[in-house]
């Protein structure tokens, strides 16, 4: 896995940003409070990508719901904040390691968004190896008399 902080901003996104987030389902959310330690997985059934992602000195991990039509479960967009300005709207009293933290948003169809503030991200980006004529094929079924 690839790991970032706050000093490797604009790598992280650059690493995002040759991802399939957009549309990619989220199958797993697992937080560990004692380890400060949050483990999220997000699938994209439609490039065949599985994002990995594993958040380390989580301060914050927070949702502001949103009330637009459409799933919970689906990635419209992940943005990387340079600063925790925005943060501030939510949460009133400082965080502990501020100045060290990064804050993604990820943001749902629905229109909710997650928040998650740590110190470092690990990344891991799995993209099945292309076929050798570099097009995916579906199967054809037989058909049937």
């Amino acid at each position: 896995m690839r790991k970032f902080s706050k000093e490797d901003i604009p790598e992280l996104k650059d690493y995002l940003y040759h991802s399939y987030i957009h549309d990619a389902k989220l199958k797993r959310f697992h937080y560990r409070w004692r380890e400060s330690r949050l483990e999220l997985t997000a699938v994209n059934s439609i490039f065949h990508e599985k994002e990995d992602f594993v958040f380390l000195g989580v301060e914050a991990v927070f949702i502001r719901e949103g009330h637009a039509l459409g799933r919970n479960d689906t990635i419209l967009g992940l943005s990387v904040q340079e600063d925790l300005a925005q943060l501030h709207d939510y949460i009133r009293a400082p965080l502990e390691n501020e100045a060290e933290c990064l804050h993604l948003i990820f943001e749902l169809f629905s229109g909710t968004e997650l928040h998650i503030v740590a110190r470092e991200a690990a990344v891991e980006i799995t993209r099945p190896r292309r076929p050798a004529s570099g097009r995916w094929r579906r199967k054809r079924r037989k058909a049937t008399d």
